[in-house]
């Protein structure tokens, strides 16, 4: 509700995709079915022949916290996305989506064989397979939120389907800035993305000390930044940093 009213108050058109959330979409939707909703914002670019998405999750975990950097503050900078894009004519097409369902997915891990092999029926799959159907066109890169409330040092996810091919999203984001780090990270709404084989690739920020923490990819002993997802320490009083949040939609910006 607050994103829609966000974006309402802004004149920022969107769709409502509300769906079962046990992944049997093909049949009648209930008033009793559980039910997941994601948000999809489009806007129209000088290119039309290509489509460039960005995303992050809305839902939570402990909704005690103000999930600061998981994922209030992506969600705010894609807010802050949307309200510039359409305000001019963007390079090419872009969407912006608010998905549902990343918080329970994590748990589709399979560690003896190190991948996430298990059918995922969140927000990120739902859009995924929409993607493919060409929905929002011709997609060429999809870039997922996490972390993103302070710091100038970007990073970017490792591919973590080992069947998948070389990411263009990734390599795309190399290319524009050399300075940013390939790093270990949790689990992030690219996964169902990776396992669809589209280029998907998480994306995120840290301050220089945290960067440094993150780059050794143990997982076990996460930055700080990182260990607090989920707490009720996750305050915007302690991590968001405007004028951060404010370069790092700059940042989304030169990737279009």
């Amino acid at each position: 509700q607050y994103i829609m009213h966000q974006l309402e108050a802004n004149n920022v058109p969107y769709e409502r995709d509300l769906f079962r959330a046990d992944g049997v979409w093909n049949q009648e939707m209930r008033d009793d079915h559980n039910k997941y909703i994601n948000l999809y914002v489009r806007i129209a670019g000088l290119d039309a022949t290509k489509t460039v998405v960005f995303s992050s999750h809305h839902d939570v975990v402990n909704k005690a916290s103000e999930n600061c950097e998981d994922n209030s503050a992506s969600v705010s900078n894609l807010i802050d996305l949307a309200i510039q894009l359409t305000k001019e004519q963007p390079p090419c097409n872009v969407v912006i989506s608010f998905l549902d369902g990343e918080e329970i997915q994590g748990m589709n891990y399979e560690p003896a064989k190190g991948v996430f092999v298990t059918p995922y029926n969140g927000g990120s799959n739902r859009m995924a397979m929409k993607i493919k159907a060409r929905e929002f066109g011709d997609v060429k890169f999809i870039y997922h939120l996490e972390l993103t409330a302070n710091g100038t040092h970007y990073w970017y996810s490792f591919q973590n389907q080992p069947n998948a091919p070389v990411n263009p999203a990734a390599n795309h984001l190399k290319q524009l800035h050399p300075a940013a780090k390939r790093v270990k990270t949790p689990y992030s709404d690219s996964i169902p993305m990776e396992m669809h084989l589209l280029p998907s690739v998480c994306i995120g920020s840290l301050i220089a000390s945290e960067m440094e923490i993150a780059k050794l990819g143990d997982m076990k002993k996460p930055c700080g930044t990182w260990a607090v997802c989920h707490s009720e320490h996750d305050l915007f009083e302690t991590f968001a940093v405007e004028q951060d949040m404010d370069a790092f939609v700059l940042f989304m910006r030169s990737l279009l």
